[in-house]
């Protein structure tokens, strides 16, 4: 997840392999849960936090290039969209002080990275949906210049093997079609990235699925 790749055309055999190694995958995942092969570590936490960048009149800024340049930094990088960021946050045990110490990492990454983009002529926002965002400011020229997305958006396509339907419900109604995933850029999110044990996964995850299920 979230490595570059060299420029490839896949085939049949491709994804006969790719198939097989993730039945392979699965097999070891359930052996590894049957026979308590897991390390009983402490529970950890990390944190991924994608962000929109704007220029002085608030408008989408497409130069997520320029802005990393300038931060300098790996622990952030690109997103699907040419107007979108990411930063991640090591993973920490989940214990004491750590959820201060987390936000004061995450203050920190993002006020000097907001200094940085600066220097470029552009901001960082944090915002799920950013509503200066236009139709013209998603289409496949402002998807990030990533040989990773290319490939995903052309192989999507191919399997879908017609345009995408946007339709969304509202006070205002969305409906639209897209031939490239970049409006998928549009919807940013924050994670917390929580390491548990197999045998207390069910109650983080149930507990998750409440607390998100009263945000939405």
């Amino acid at each position: 997840m979230g490595r570059e790749i060299q420029a490839i055309k896949f085939t049949g055999e491709d994804r006969r392999v790719y198939r097989e190694k993730v039945r392979r995958s699965l097999d070891a995942l359930a052996r590894m849960l049957r026979e308590h092969l897991f390390e009983d570590n402490p529970a950890s936490v990390g944190q991924e936090i994608e962000l929109n960048l704007v220029d002085s009149e608030a408008l989408p800024s497409m130069r997520n290039a320029d802005v990393l340049d300038a931060i300098a930094d790996p622990a952030w990088g690109v997103e699907l969209g040419q107007f979108n960021l990411e930063i991640n946050v090591p993973p920490r045990q989940l214990a004491g002080g750590a959820l201060a110490e987390l936000e004061q990492v995450v203050r920190d990454d993002l006020n000097a990275g907001d200094e940085k983009a600066r220097g470029t002529g552009t901001r960082l926002v944090m915002v799920g949906i950013l509503p200066t965002l236009r139709k013209g400011d998603m289409h496949l020229g402002t998807l990030t210049a990533s040989e990773r997305f290319r490939v995903l958006n052309e192989q999507i396509f191919a399997a879908r093997g017609e345009d995408m339907r946007i339709s969304i419900e509202g006070a205002e109604r969305l409906l639209t079609h897209t031939d490239s995933i970049t409006p998928e850029a549009a919807c940013t999110s924050l994670q917390l990235h929580l390491q548990v044990s197999p045998e207390s996964f069910a109650n983080y995850w149930n507990a998750a699925q409440a607390a998100c299920a009263v945000q939405v």
